[in-house]
């Protein structure tokens, strides 16, 4: 396990800001698209085009007022497999990270395929309209958006990879209490969704806090991008399971079991990590983590 380094930001403060972070991603993505349909109305899409490029500016300009510290860099030329191989050699060394990474490569390979099949269960088993859809869609963002900002004023649980395994495991329950409902309870799903996407963020937000806090800063990136590349990866693999699965023994099916098994991964998550509950818990005020 390397040694946790000196951070510019106290390390109490990582989820918080996190959280933060999320917030202002979940309203981006819930404002992106009622700004562009309304302005849609008012100005050709040439206009729209242009206010993409003023707000990249915009971004371009603020970032100028940020110090960025310099981060020590390898010497010679960077390669590809070179620098994930250094990556994974990173993460081997961290023995708490390496507990966590597999039950989050299952919760992936089962999560994301969710997205693409909420309208599926909206339409065949609840009987909805596209309107129910939108419903459904909103209340997911909203415990995004929701959960984000609890982060970001709470900052969390002490122990971090108890509560990112407690959220998969709620995952995984609304996933499953979806998956066994009746086709009249589609209110119930919406509140189910809610609590699926407030999982998302439970469970993401300490995690990469605890990468931030362990890994080297010149290791950082690299470790950063072997780790969404693999959870990239899973996205296809996740759909090209529930594709077939979902189409043989019906939506409903697929949601209730894949739930069960992300409760699982939950479990499992919490085993693997739990014997190094006193590194990955944040250290209590005033006291210097070791």
């Amino acid at each position: 396990m390397q040694a946790a380094i000196p951070m510019l930001v106290p390390m109490e403060m990582l989820t918080k800001a996190g959280g933060w972070g999320n917030l202002i991603s979940s309203i981006s993505n819930m404002l992106g698209p009622v700004l562009g349909a309304a302005l849609m109305g008012l100005i050709p899409i040439a206009g729209i085009m242009l206010v993409d490029i003023f707000g990249a500016m915009f971004a371009i300009v603020c970032l100028l007022f940020v110090k960025i510290p310099d981060i020590p860099r390898s010497a010679g030329r960077t390669h590809l497999l070179s620098d994930l191989k250094e990556g994974f050699g990173a993460m081997r060394q961290n023995e708490p990270l390496m507990a966590a990474f597999g039950p989050m490569m299952i919760m992936t390979v089962l999560y994301m395929p969710l997205g693409a099949l909420f309208p599926l269960l909206v339409r065949a088993h609840f009987m909805g309209a596209a309107w129910h859809n939108s419903v459904v869609e909103f209340s997911f963002a909203g415990g995004l958006l929701i959960s984000s900002l609890v982060i970001g004023v709470w900052g969390g649980m002490k122990n971090r990879f108890l509560m990112a395994g407690l959220a998969i495991g709620l995952l995984g329950l609304g996933c499953f209490v979806g998956g066994a409902l009746p086709p009249g309870g589609y209110w119930i799903f919406v509140v189910c969704c809610f609590f699926m996407g407030a999982s998302g963020t439970f469970m993401n937000v300490p995690v990469m806090a605890y990468v931030q806090e362990s890994i080297a800063p010149e290791m950082m990136g690299k470790v950063f991008s072997l780790m969404m590349s693999a959870m990239t990866l899973a996205m296809p693999i996740g759909l090209l399971i529930a594709g077939p699965v979902s189409e043989t023994v019906g939506v409903d099916r697929w949601f209730f079991w894949s739930g069960a098994a992300l409760m699982l991964a939950g479990v499992l998550f919490r085993i693997l990590t739990r014997p190094y509950d006193k590194i990955t818990r944040l250290p209590e005020a005033g006291k210097e983590c070791r």
